[in-house]
């Protein structure tokens, strides 16, 4: 990563951004989003570089830019 966040990158509950909410870190290769009831009903939806146009700024171990992607898991 270069920067001081990850562009792109969102976290949302039941429609509601929650990013702002969450404090995210790079650990090796994962990426670590800790916070405090931010979602207690519903699951939450990651999103990264699913905009029209992101200038990313997240890289893989050989130096590749990562893959747009969304995931959802239960919170």
């Amino acid at each position: 990563m270069t920067g001081d966040h990850i562009n792109g990158l969102t976290f949302m509950c039941n429609g509601e951004d929650i990013t702002n909410k969450l404090e995210v870190n790079i650990s090796a290769n994962r990426i670590v989003a800790k916070g405090t009831s931010i979602c207690d009903n519903g699951n939450v939806t990651i999103k990264f570089a699913k905009e029209p146009y992101v200038e990313v700024n997240l890289f893989s171990s050989v130096g590749l830019p990562v893959k747009p992607f969304q995931a959802e898991v239960k919170a």
